[in-house]
């Protein structure tokens, strides 16, 4: 792909304008619904993200999907991050959850600071991954910085043994 995904051009939208991707992503196994508490972002015509509130300071990552056509130029990482940083910066919200189903995307989740913390009950395959969201996490943000940037910074400075990785 020649060109590369620019964040600036993420935007809020309705269900019904992410809807056309469901069946698409129900083959990558990520679940793109209509549900009460949930803003939903896209890319284009790209990709999408929801970012689902469900109560008691915990928020959850749902229906990240990229098209095929679009893999590649950093749609997927724009969308996420997008949607961290949106949750790192509500003082609500003090953990993340988000449940990868394909080992793909438990990888790519430690690059935003998720750690695996167990078996997803959805898919056999599938684990759950939280962020836990610090406050010198919100003050790296706030101040421009990246949410990978920001992990990125952390692991030359924290212990190995204290991170888990995937």
């Amino acid at each position: 792909m020649s060109w590369r995904a620019d964040p600036t051009k993420v935007v809020e939208c309705t269900f019904s304008d992410v809807r056309r991707w469901e069946r698409a992503a129900l083959r990558d196994e990520a679940w793109i619904r209509d549900t009460k508490n949930t803003r939903w972002f896209r890319y284009e015509d790209c990709g999408c993200i929801g970012v689902f509130y469900a109560g008691k300071g915990v928020a959850r990552l749902k229906g990240w999907f990229v098209d095929p056509a679009y893999r590649g130029a950093g749609v997927g990482d724009v969308l996420m991050q997008h949607a961290i940083h949106l949750l790192v910066l509500d003082p609500q919200v003090v953990q993340v959850h988000r449940m990868p189903m394909q080992e793909v995307g438990q990888k790519g989740l430690a690059l935003y600071g998720f750690r695996i913390v167990g078996q997803s009950r959805f898919s056999p395959r599938g684990k759950m991954a939280h962020l836990d969201i610090t406050e010198e996490m919100r003050a790296w943000v706030r101040g421009g910085g990246t949410i990978r940037g920001y992990v990125h910074s952390r692991r030359s400075v924290t212990d190995a043994a204290d991170v888990q990785r995937v």
